[in-house]
This record gives C-alpha cells, sequence and structure tokens, in this order.
C-alpha cells in the first residue's frame, strides 16, 4: 500500500563536503569538530586536504593528531614521521600539484 508521501533518495555523492568547506571544521575548539572535519577531508582525500591535515599534526589533542597522521599516510602512502611536521610541509610543497590520492583499501 503507497502513502501520498515522497519517498526519500538517499544523498547524491555530489552532495559530501568539500576540502575548503571543510576547512571551519579542522580549525574549531572543539575537538570532536575537528575529528569531523578530518573525516571530511579523508573522503576528498584532495592536495587541499592533506594541507587542511597538516597543522593538526601539532593539535593539542592527541586523538586529533594521531588521526592526522593517520589520514596523512593512508591519503599520500608516505612513510613520514608522525612527530615530524615539517617534512609533511616539505613533502606537500613538493608534491601538491602533481598530487593524486591514493586509493583506500576497500
Amino acid at each position: 500500500m503507497r502513502s501520498g508521501r515522497p519517498r526519500l533518495q538517499p544523498p547524491a555523492q555530489t552532495n559530501r563536503l568539500s576540502s575548503a568547506e571543510a576547512a571551519p571544521l579542522t580549525t574549531n575548539r572543539l575537538t570532536m569538530a575537528r575529528l569531523m572535519g578530518l573525516k571530511v577531508l579523508r573522503q576528498t582525500a584532495d592536495a587541499e586536504a592533506v594541507a587542511l591535515t597538516l597543522p593538526l599534526l601539532r593539535d593539542t589533542n592527541s586523538i586529533v593528531r594521531n588521526r592526522a597522521f593517520a589520514l596523512l599516510h593512508v591519503v599520500t602512502g608516505q612513510d613520514i614521521p608522525q612527530d615530524d611536521p615539517p617534512k609533511w610541509e616539505q613533502w606537500l610543497a613538493a608534491n601538491k600539484d602533481t598530487f593524486v590520492a591514493l586509493k583506500p583499501a576497500q
């Protein structure tokens, strides 16, 4: 039996936030907001996402730092240490114009 209500459709892939739209989350004072920002950046996985993630390697919260490192490691495939943000910054400066994210393991 069908009601007169329209069916809800799942959101399209294009409804995801961009890295630029997620940027304010990465600087929010709330830890959960920064973690949400990292989740969005992991989904976009572009050079801007990597650039927005780098400052979070210096975050005051260890969970945010660890998630930022995990994102960078998985998206870039680089084995740069977590405690070496300047080296990550050098890597991005040298690779941002040609960067292509690694496909996540399924």
